[in-house]
């Protein structure tokens, strides 16, 4: 007999009661998810969250009786581990950097078909950074739109990492704190600290957002450009 494959436990957070039922009953018939609650409120979703233990979470931006940064970060503290997916209609650049900025695992667009969502959150459960094209080219519009000469800078300053350097900057992009970098590369912590002040310093980013936006744009423009692989 093969090994049984295991299924990816998802939370799924959702005000519109047709695209929640909706998503439910699409998304529960893939034998490699299994839907362990539905909710429509932060409250809700947060209860959800400390009895089920998803491994996943897919909420919209925009919650109803709530903050959905808010509900995330509530989230968070219930369960660590579970990876967030910020599934959205919105195109507000700022809706995205606050999203990136508490390292979520992924911001896509309710524009996505179900296979495209499903090998979403089937990479997201993996630890990897996932962000579509439609929100991709959103975010890298904006990002041109902000302070030029520094944002030239910082993507200049990538050329100059080291191998390590750009592999604590993946590591940034992907979330991950200075302890799970520190175990993932089997450095101290404090070296991860002072590879990441470097980092800053090389990037001319003024706090750890700015160098991890650096990261998210130079992937983001790996992808539409197809020049490269998603990591630096």
């Amino acid at each position: 007999m093969g090994r049984e494959v295991q299924r990816i436990r998802l939370l799924l957070v959702e005000a519109s009661e047709i695209l929640r039922d909706g998503l439910a009953h699409l998304l529960q018939s893939e034998s490699n998810l299994d839907i362990v609650s539905v909710s429509d409120t932060p409250s809700q979703a947060v209860k959800a969250a400390r009895a089920h233990k998803p491994d996943v979470v897919l909420t919209d931006i925009e919650c109803s009786k709530g903050s959905a940064i808010e509900l995330i970060l509530r989230i968070r503290k219930v369960v660590p581990d579970t990876r967030i997916i910020v599934f959205t209609n919105s195109r507000r650049i700022d809706d995205f950097f606050s999203a990136m900025s508490i390292q979520v695992a992924g911001y896509i667009s309710k524009e996505n078909s179900v296979e495209s969502l499903i090998k979403m959150i089937a990479l997201a459960a993996e630890g990897k950074l996932v962000i579509d094209p439609p929100m991709a080219a959103i975010a890298t519009g904006g990002l041109k739109a902000l302070d030029g000469h520094r944002r030239e800078a910082r993507l200049n300053g990538v050329s100059t990492l080291s191998k390590q350097e750009k592999a604590i900057l993946n590591l940034m992009a992907d979330g991950a704190t200075n302890q799970e970098i520190a175990n993932a590369l089997v450095i101290t912590e404090n070296k991860v600290k002072i590879h990441v002040q470097n980092i800053m310093h090389k990037l001319h980013a003024r706090h750890r957002l700015e160098a991890t936006v650096c990261a998210i744009e130079e992937r983001l423009q790996r992808s539409i450009d197809g020049s490269g692989p998603e990591r630096m």
